[in-house]
This record gives structure tokens, C-alpha cells and sequence, in this order.
């Protein structure tokens, strides 16, 4: 059997998450364990955090930032191990032509890849989850719930984007097609990226070839023997 090398690690999936599957026993430290990248949000839909080279930073509602100590529990995120197949730098470019130039690097349109993206940035348009209480049990959503974002633009900036390409005939793992995170040099903002222009980058590639996921609901002690 071929050896799988490049895996992204999750636990949840974006449906379960607008299912109203909020809550986890799975900690940022045990995630941390199959990836030194990644995205997420915490219980509650509480922000959005991102891993930068195994730094996990988390940004709320208020726009208050904070490193994260590995006990905070995760619905919903993605990681993986930093083995780019290949770089190339970009500039001046506005994030649709940006993705069009990662589309070049797919060996398949049926693997999920991820592009690290790190440089300055001339804008960027985010949005950031705002926790969500749990008011009624979960047996009783019948309908994909509504989380709600707020929404700001940042201007002249350096930092570093995690683009994620899903595949379609996966979606409900992700959101189909690109889907994008960003951390600023200086980790004081995060959030989800709806759109940005590059001044000057360099980017890294890597497709994956092996993806796994944990259920949000298990304990640590199931955690332990999850491969690798």
C-alpha cells in the first residue's frame, strides 16, 4: 500500500459546525500533536484562531487577540505538517488571480492542497465568528444554523495566509473550492479571509495525499491512537 506523506488533520467538519455542532472535548493541544499549521474556531464558535509554526493565535468578536494555552476545546479546525512541494513568489496581485496561479500547481482538482502565503499585503477584508450561546439542545436544530461575523478591512499590512483548496465532491468538510486565514507578523489580528491583494510574497505549495478526521465529541484517551 502507498505510504501517505502529506495529511491534513481535523477534527469536525463546516457542517457539523452549521449543524449546530458547537462544543468539542477536543483541546488546541491535541490538535497540535498532528500539525503545526492549521485554522479553526474554538467552543461556541468564541472567534477564530490560527496556527503559525505550532502558535496557536485566537481572535474574538471585540477584536482582542491572545495566544492560546492548549486547553481551550475545538468544534471545528484543520491542520497540517509545513513540507512544501514547491514555491513561487507573487506580486501585485489581487487574491482571484492569485488563486488562479495555485490552480496551476494541481496535480488533481480532487485533492485538497494548502498555499502558505507570507509577505505584505496592501489590503485585506476579514471576518471573525462571534460566539455563539447554546440555548436550546442540539436534537432540537432542524435547520443549519445562522453564525454570525464580523466584518473588517486592514490596510498595509505583513503576515502570513493559509489558503485551503476543498474539493468539490468533499464540501461539506469545508467550503468548496478556496477558503483562506490570516495571521499578521506580529500575531495582534486574525481572522477568515474574504479577499486581499498581495504587494510582494512568497508562497509554498503542497497538495495532500491522506486526510483524516476526529470526531469533536471524543476523549483524549481515543485521541492517543489516532494515527500519525
Amino acid at each position: 500500500m502507498k505510504e501517505y506523506r502529506h495529511y491534513i488533520h481535523q477534527v469536525g467538519s463546516m457542517k457539523s459546525l452549521l449543524e449546530g455542532h458547537l462544543e468539542s472535548e477536543v483541546t488546541i493541544a491535541e490538535l497540535l500533536r498532528y500539525g503545526d499549521y492549521g485554522f479553526g474556531t474554538l467552543n461556541h464558535a468564541d472567534g477564530d484562531f490560527v496556527i503559525i509554526d505550532g502558535q496557536p493565535v485566537h481572535m474574538n468578536q471585540f477584536d482582542e487577540h491572545h495566544g492560546l494555552n492548549g486547553r481551550e476545546k475545538v468544534p471545528y479546525g484543520a491542520v497540517y505538517r509545513d513540507r512544501a512541494q514547491l514555491t513561487f513568489d507573487i506580486t501585485d496581485m489581487h487574491h482571484t488571480y492569485v488563486f488562479e496561479r495555485i490552480k496551476q500547481k494541481f496535480e488533481s482538482n480532487q485533492l485538497f492542497s494548502m498555499t502558505m502565503i507570507q509577505g505584505d499585503f496592501s489590503d485585506l477584508h476579514l471576518s471573525i465568528y462571534e460566539k455563539h450561546p447554546v440555548i436550546e439542545p442540539l436534537s432540537q436544530h432542524t435547520q443549519p444554523i445562522t453564525l454570525s461575523e464580523v466584518e473588517r478591512t486592514i490596510r498595509e499590512i505583513k503576515g502570513t495566509i493559509l489558503v485551503l483548496f476543498t474539493p468539490h465532491e468533499l464540501s461539506g468538510i469545508h467550503p468548496p473550492g478556496f477558503s483562506a486565514y490570516f495571521v499578521s507578523e506580529h500575531h495582534h489580528i486574525v481572522g477568515k479571509v474574504m479577499s486581499f491583494n498581495v504587494v510582494a510574497a512568497r508562497a509554498s505549495f503542497q497538495s495532500f495525499d491522506g486526510f483524516s478526521v476526529i470526531c469533536p465529541t471524543v476523549e483524549p484517551l481515543f485521541i492517543q491512537y489516532f494515527p500519525e
